[in-house]
C-alpha cells in the first residue's frame, strides 16, 4: 500500500486518486473507533488530507479547509479519523515530499516542547545548543558571511571554557544529543577542545563535532586524543580538487591537506578502536552538480588508501545551498541530480568501498532522490512577513560563542559578522545562566531593527522552525491547534528517540 500511495503523493494532481487507494483506505477505516463510525466518511477527503499534509508540511488548517470546502468541525473530525489510522500516520511522515521535514525537525521540535514554550512564553532550556569554541579559521570561504580578520582573544579562553562547562552542567539530561560543537570559526583551533569533549561526556551528553579537517593531522591527533572519544565527527568538504578548494576557501593547500588528513585520521581511529562515527558534509552548488560523482570517487579512493577493502564512512550529508540569494537549481539541474542520486544509490549497494554508507539528502534533496523534481529548499524559506511575526525561536535552537554571547540563529554566530550582533539575545557571563536568558526573551526584552537581508542568518533548520511557529500561531487562531490536527502524539514520540542536528546515521 505504501509504495502505491507514494506514487499518488509524487504526482501533482490532488484530485487524481487511483481507485485502489480508495479501496485500501476503506479497509483501514474499518478499524477506527465506534464513536467515529456514525460519521459519513468520504474516503476521497481522507486521502486528500493525507496528500496535503504529506506534501505541504507547513500548510495551515484553514488552507486545507478552503481547498476541500470543509467547515472547521468537519475538518477536525477528519483529522481525528486520520489519527486513528496508523498507516495514514506513516504515509504522511515517511512517504510524502515533506518526509524529511517531519522526521528531521517538525516532530522532534514539537516533542521537545520548545515550540509550545515559545508560543506560551514558558521556561525551557533550548532544545539544541551549538557550541562555537573556535579561536580562528584558516579558510576564507566565499559563502561565509563572517569578518575574515576576526579572531577570538586567547586571553579569554579559560573564562570561555569554564562558561561552556557551567552551561553543560545547567542543561537538562533528558536529551543526550542536545549539544553539538561547530563554528563560527574552526573548532580545532581551540587548544582545549579536548576538555569540552570530556565535559560533555561527564554530564552524559553525546559529543558531535563539525570540522573542516585542515588541522586533523597525525601530530595534532596524538596531542588531542580526546577527539577519538567523539561520538560523531562530520567533515565539511568544500570541493573535489585543488581548484575547487582554492576558489571556495581561498587556501592554496586546502584540498591537499584535508584529503591527506582524512585517511590518516581513519587509520589512527581504527588502530585505537575508536567508536566515533565519521561522516562528510557536502553542499551541492548549482554550478557543480557533476562534482558529486567526483566526491563519491574521492570517498572510494580514501577507503582504498586506508585498505581492508571496506567503507570507513558512516554517513554522507548532501545539502542544497540555503543562502537566500543563491541561484536555485533549474529543471535540468534537478533532473541531472536525480539521475546522479539513482546511480550513487545503486553503487552503494554494489561497491565494497561504499557499502553501508548512509546518505542523508536533507529537506530539499530527498524529493530529487525519489525522482520528484518540483520542490526545492527555496519553497520553505521564511517569508518577510513570517520573519517579522516570529523573528526566531531560541527555545528550539541557539548557538553560544567563546565570549558567552547567545545567538538566536546559527548563521549569525560568526564573530563580527556584519549586523549579526543584533541577534545576540543574551550573554552567559553577564546573565548567569541560559534560564535567565530565555526568561528575559519571554519577557519581550529582546528588540531588533530588522534589515531586508536578515533571513540570511537562518540556516535550513532555523527556516523550518520559524515557519512552524507561524503555522502554529495561525492554526491556533483559526481554532484547530496542533492537538486537533491529524497527527497522533504517539506517532510523534515514536519518531523522536535521539534527534540529531546536521548529521545522520
Amino acid at each position: 500500500m505504501f509504495k502505491k500511495f507514494e506514487d499518488y503523493l509524487y504526482q501533482d494532481d490532488l484530485n487524481k486518486i487511483p481507485d485502489y487507494l480508495i479501496e485500501s483506505i476503506k479497509k483501514t477505516l474499518i478499524e477506527i473507533p465506534g464513536s467515529l463510525k456514525d460519521f459519513s466518511i468520504d474516503e476521497k477527503i481522507v486521502i486528500k488530507i493525507i496528500y496535503l499534509n504529506a506534501n505541504e508540511p507547513f500548510i495551515k488548517q484553514q488552507e486545507i479547509a478552503n481547498i476541500l470546502n470543509l467547515n472547521k468541525k468537519t475538518l477536525i473530525t477528519y483529522n481525528n479519523i486520520i489519527k486513528n489510522v496508523p498507516d495514514a500516520q506513516k504515509i504522511i511522515s515517511e512517504y510524502g515530499v515533506g518526509s524529511k521535514f517531519f522526521k528531521n525537525t517538525i516532530f522532534p521540535v514539537i516533542q521537545s516542547g520548545s515550540l509550545d514554550a515559545y508560543i506560551n512564553k514558558k521556561k525551557i532550556f533550548p532544545f539544541k545548543v551549538g557550541l562555537f569554541p573556535g579561536l580562528s579559521c584558516m579558510f576564507k570561504c566565499t559563502f561565509c558571511g563572517r569578518n575574515y580578520d576576526a579572531v577570538y582573544d586567547r586571553k579569554r579562553l579559560d573564562s570561555g571554557m569554564q562558561m561552556y562547562k557551567n552551561l553543560i552542567k545547567e542543561a537538562p539530561k533528558n536529551d543526550s544529543h542536545r549539544f553539538y560543537i561547530a563554528g563560527g570559526l574552526e573548532p580545532l583551533t581551540n587548544p582545549k577542545i579536548g576538555n569540552l569533549i570530556s565535559d560533555l561526556s561527564k554530564e552524559g551528553f553525546k559529543s558531535s563535532m563539525y570540522t573542516n579537517a585542515y588541522m586533523l593531522t597525525e601530530k595534532y591527533l596524538n596531542k588531542n586524543e580526546e577527539l577519538f572519544n567523539l561520538d560523531y565527527l562530520r567533515i565539511s568538504v568544500y570541493g573535489t580538487d585543488n581548484d575547487d578548494y582554492l576558489n571556495t576557501t581561498r587556501h592554496p593547500k586546502g584540498f591537499e591537506q584535508v584529503f591527506n588528513n582524512i585517511p590518516g585520521y581513519i587509520k589512527l581511529k581504527n588502530s585505537k578502536n575508536s567508536k566515533t562515527k565519521l561522516g562528510i558534509n557536502y553542499i551541492i552548488l548549482k554550478k557543480y552538480t557533476e562534482k558529486l560523482e567526483v566526491l563519491i570517487n574521492n570517498i572510494i579512493n580514501i577507503n582504498k588508501e586506508v585498505g581492508l577493502e571496506k567503507n570507513n564512512f558512516d554517513f554522507l550529508t548532501l545539502r542544497e545551498d540555503f543562502s537566500i540569494h543563491q541561484d536555485r537549481y533549474d529543471e535540468n539541474d534537478k533532473k541531472r541530480l536525480s539521475e546522479i542520486f539513482k546511480k550513487i544509490n545503486q553503487e552503494i549497494n554494489e561497491n565494497v568501498y561504499l557499502k553501508n554508507l548512509y546518505i542523508d539528502y536533507g529537506f530539499a534533496l530527498e524529493g530529487l532522490n525519489k525522482g520528484y523534481l518540483k520542490k526545492s529548499l527555496a519553497n520553505s524559506f521564511v517569508t518577510e512577513d513570517e520573519f517579522k511575526n516570529n523573528l526566531g525561536v531560541p527555545h528550539s535552537s541557539v548557538v553560544v560563542d567563546l565570549y558567552g554571547d547567545v545567538y538566536m540563529f546559527r548563521e549569525a554566530g560568526f564573530l563580527d559578522r556584519p549586523g549579526a550582533k543584533r541577534y545576540i539575545i543574551g550573554n552567559l557571563l553577564r546573565d548567569g545562566s541560559m534560564e535567565n536568558i530565555i526568561n528575559n526573551f519571554n519577557e519581550d526584552r529582546f528588540k531588533v531593527d530588522i534589515k531586508k537581508d536578515d533571513p540570511d542568518y537562518l540556516d535550513a533548520f532555523d527556516h523550518v522552525v520559524v515557519k512552524m511557529a507561524n503555522q502554529y500561531k495561525y492554526d491556533l487562531k483559526f481554532g484547530i491547534p496542533f492537538e486537533l490536527g491529524p497527527f497522533l502524539d504517539k506517532q510523534i514520540k515514536n519518531d523522536v528517540t535521539s534527534h540529531k542536528i546536521h548529521y545522520a546515521e
